[in-house]
């Protein structure tokens, strides 16, 4: 700065004070242009993912229903009769059982293979309905069930432990904040506490227990009465909080989708046009990121999330419900798979020393796992333990029961081990737990190192122990249980005189995480060992356990 000082200082002696000032307002030109460019870089490196086309629906409508059930996904409302059936693999569009009425703003979940089709208007801003149709894709017809006590459309519905839960919507034409929940078993409704504030034209989302409601509008007031307020309820602890990061791009009338921890914003309308943004909030750490806008604006639409990918069809390109298209565009973080019930296991890495992915059918015992021997069974006996084609499973008794095996021919030191691990039972009683475990480095005496899985007070923690009980690292909370809780884990244990342990977990469906818990420690086996299961359970009833995938290899 002071060599530029000296030359403006030159430049004013020499040529006067106009050309200075020219010299300065060209200077901060620069400078501001700079600033701008590198601005505009650090928002575009933000973006992510990549959003591809596939066959359009061939019926341009709006404020839609859009779900997935028995592989394919349904097309609904619009105020139209017509029900549209697609089906991923192929690509193609059919027609189905017609809808029973002429309804918009439909809330539509699926539970148990079937589609519960909740309330929605029959105009705007009503009247709306308070109908239950509920439509079996096996026998592709539609049955009643329950009506809403407090019926409304354009509220926001998902789906937690085989209940559905609807919050907020338009009722008699003016915006609710009413929270409800549905049990299709009993075929019966129950009134919860009312969200903080009222709000329609949004979607629910449930993550780790807990429903979000983002977003969405008071159309009451009017089309631009937009919220960005991020409100969330505990399912187990049924009290709502405020407080959260609220919604970047305030708005109403998107899409939503949950992918892992995230629950993406897709779309919507607000301001007098139709939005293309599409912004992801990450409810572990409280933090929105911007992802890849969309092709093609639009709102009144409904996300189909299967294998990793967003599936969003039809919708309207300008505000208030004119501009109608039948696009069909789907959203993806990474390479698009096709569409399954989970996305496909990493190959099995080279040199590896054991691997079982549990396609058999064995009873009683696991037999013997693709390479490493037969599982031995070190607790439990033999009735406690089967495959059935698809997983290893086993059953814990009530209040302090414990299982566990070992891989026979498997004896190895350094390794890094992935294993999918499955809750088929929800933890009874309070201050109760249970925990399944990989073991590593398995001796004769009973010695080794496990980490795994702990369900305690409904929440999920990933956990590493010596056999003997010394703590390897401070529990990790990975989120609220959900009574039917799968996680992959992924552990590599290395060295001896130290041994390095470090541990990762994640929900299946979720991408994995990029940070390791870890520790450097002389705690445990330092020489080979066998692969094993360890499990536990202080519950009030029988606890049910899944492996499935295993694969370890040499380090």
């Amino acid at each position: 700065m002071s060599t530029m000082s000296r030359q403006i200082q030159t430049g004013e002696a020499m040529l006067g004070t106009t050309r200075v000032r020219f010299i300065l307002s060209v200077s901060l030109f620069v400078i501001l242009v700079m600033t701008l460019s590198t601005a505009g870089g650090s928002a575009g490196a933000e973006a992510k993912g990549t959003w591809t086309t596939r066959a359009a629906s061939g019926l341009a409508r709006a404020e839609v229903s859009f779900v997935k059930a028995k592989g394919r996904f349904y097309l609904a409302g619009g105020r139209r009769l017509r029900h549209q059936a697609y089906d991923p693999t192929t690509n193609m569009w059919t027609d189905v059982a017609p809808f029973p009425e002429k309804l918009n703003h439909i809330q539509a979940v699926t539970v148990g293979g079937k589609i519960f089709y909740i309330g929605g208007l029959a105009g705007w801003p009503g009247p709306h309905s308070s109908k239950l149709y509920i439509y079996d894709p096996g026998s592709d017809t539609f049955t009643t069930g329950a009506s809403m006590p407090r019926g409304r459309g354009a509220g926001g519905a998902a789906v937690h432990q085989g209940k559905i839960y609807y919050a907020g919507g338009l009722h008699n034409g003016t915006t609710v904040k009413w929270f409800d929940v549905y049990d299709p078993d009993t075929d019966s409704w129950r009134q919860l506490p009312d969200m903080p504030r009222a709000r329609d034209h949004f979607h629910g989302a449930v993550v780790d227990g807990i429903f979000y409601a983002i977003g969405g509008r008071v159309s009451s007031v009017s089309l631009n009465a937009t919220t960005n307020a991020n409100d969330a309820y505990d399912l187990s602890g049924g009290t709502w909080t405020q407080g959260r990061k609220s919604l970047p791009s305030p708005r109403g009338g998107f899409a939503t989708a949950v992918l892992g921890d995230e629950i993406l914003i897709i779309g919507g309308e607000g301001g007098g046009s139709a939005h293309d943004e599409v912004e992801a909030y990450d409810t572990a750490s409280d933090v929105w990121r911007t992802l890849a806008p969309m092709p093609t604006a639009r709102h009144g639409i409904q996300a189909v999330v299967c294998s990793g990918g967003v599936y969003v069809a039809d919708g309207g390109t300008q505000q208030g419900g004119g501009g109608l298209t039948d696009v069909f565009e789907v959203f993806s973080l990474g390479s698009l798979v096709p569409c399954g019930d989970d996305p496909p296991e990493p190959p099995p890495p080279p040199d590896f020393v054991a691997r079982d992915s549990f396609t058999r059918s064995v009873k009683p015992g696991w037999g013997a796992a693709d390479e490493g021997g037969r599982w031995a069974r070190i607790v439990g006996p033999a009735r406690s333990f089967w495959v059935n084609g698809q997983k290893g499973n086993l059953t814990v008794p009530r209040r302090g029961g414990r299982r566990a095996l070992r891989l026979s021919q498997v004896s190895a030191r350094d390794l890094e081990v992935f294993l999918r691990i499955g809750f088929a039972d929800p933890v009874v009683g309070r201050k109760r737990s249970a925990g399944a475990f990989l073991t590593l480095r398995g001796q004769e005496g009973g010695e080794h190192d496990r980490v795994g899985l702990v369900l305690e007070r409904g929440v999920v923690y990933l956990r590493a122990r010596t056999s003997s009980g010394e703590r390897l690292f401070k529990d990790a909370r990975l989120g609220r249980s959900s009574g039917k809780d799968v996680y992959r884990i992924r552990v590599t244990l290395e060295g001896a005189s130290p041994t390095t342990l470090r541990a990762k977990a994640w929900r299946k469906g979720a991408t994995e995480p990029s940070t390791w818990k870890q520790r450097v420690s002389n705690l445990g086996p330092e020489m080979s060992g066998s692969i094993g299961i360890w499990t536990f359970s202080r519950s009030r009833a029988q606890m049910r356990m899944n492996f499935d995938n295993l694969v370890a290899r040499h380090l």
